[in-house]
């Protein structure tokens, strides 16, 4: 917004005339104004006087996704190792329910459901694990911080 000389009173950045007054705007296409994070003006010659970066705003989660493990010869986040959890669990009760439900072999005699019970718990069970390992290495982090 441009303010005018005379009566002091706020106009559009491209105004040519005031619009309380009627009189003339000055043109300065060096002013850069601010506001709410908008940047209006000539922004082509620019002088920064006041840089503030709030802290505060920093995700805590995005901390805790600079961290990998090693996992099966693969280098994954928390997010990334637990997403796939979630999916293989997911399309593991999904094809478990149908194949049951159609009388599957795979999924009906007790040598497979016994493999399928243990690949479950097994796979929980790191799932724990992991769990604990991204615990670690964050509170490891916190008290390097301090």
């Amino acid at each position: 917004m441009n303010s005018c000389d005379s009566c002091g009173s706020l106009n559009p950045i491209d105004a040519k005339f005031c619009s309380q007054c009627a009189k003339p705007l000055s043109q300065n296409n060096d002013q850069i104004i601010i506001q709410d994070g908008v940047v209006s003006g000539d922004i082509h010659q620019t002088n920064i006087t006041y840089v503030h970066q709030d802290k505060s705003q920093i995700n805590s989660h995005s901390q805790k996704e600079q961290h990998k493990l090693n996992w099966w010869g693969v280098y994954v986040t928390r997010s990334q190792y637990f997403l796939w959890y979630y999916i293989a669990i997911f399309v593991f009760i999904f094809c478990f329910t149908f194949g049951w439900s159609i009388g599957m072999p795979f999924f009906t005699e007790l040598p497979w459901l016994a493999f399928h019970i243990i690949w479950v718990v097994g796979y929980s069970a790191e799932a724990i694990l992991m769990n604990k390992k991204f615990a670690a290495i964050e509170n490891q982090e916190k008290q390097n911080a301090r």
